[in-house]
This record gives structure tokens, sequence and C-alpha cells, in this order.
């Protein structure tokens, strides 16, 4: 069975799928583990709320982030989690 990834416009195989998530779980968990170095000038912190859907109906889970204020202005995204109870 193949698998259709509109973005890149052609059938990818279940494997490959598979793979490409481990990197991305990968990749994220590093995120979460690097070292905070940038000083900030300021400190916001936003949550919002996202629709995953699964076989068994739409779960709707309350993402938590923290964000910095860069000394050149830019927004940074410091962390960012699953907030623990129900939206």
């Amino acid at each position: 069975m193949k698998l259709c990834c509109p973005l890149l416009f052609e059938h990818i195989l279940p494997a490959t799928a598979s793979q490409v998530c481990k990197q991305v779980d990968a990749d994220v968990e590093e995120f979460h583990r690097r070292p905070l170095r940038d000083r900030n000038l300021a400190l916001m912190f936003d949550g919002v709320v996202l629709a995953r859907k699964t076989g068994a109906g739409v779960i709707w889970r309350s993402v938590l982030a923290a964000l910095g204020l860069s000394p050149d202005g830019r927004k940074v995204v410091i962390d960012y989690g699953l907030a623990a109870g129900e939206p």
C-alpha cells in the first residue's frame, strides 16, 4: 500500500513515512533538550487548541508555548508542549 503525500505530489511507502516520523521525533527531542543561550528582552506565553484526527474521531489538544523577543526584534520559540489537562 502506498500513501499519497500532497506536498510531494507522489506516492510514498508506509516505511518511508515511518522513517520520516522517527527523524522528526528525534529532531523535536533535540530541540527540547537544546541549551538556552540567547538572552531575550521579553518573554511571552501563549496557547492554542489544535484538532488531531484519529480513527475514533477528533481529539482536541492544548499546546502551550514560551516565546522570547530577541535583542534584534525577532520572536523566537523557546519551548512548547502539550497541556496536561483538557482544553
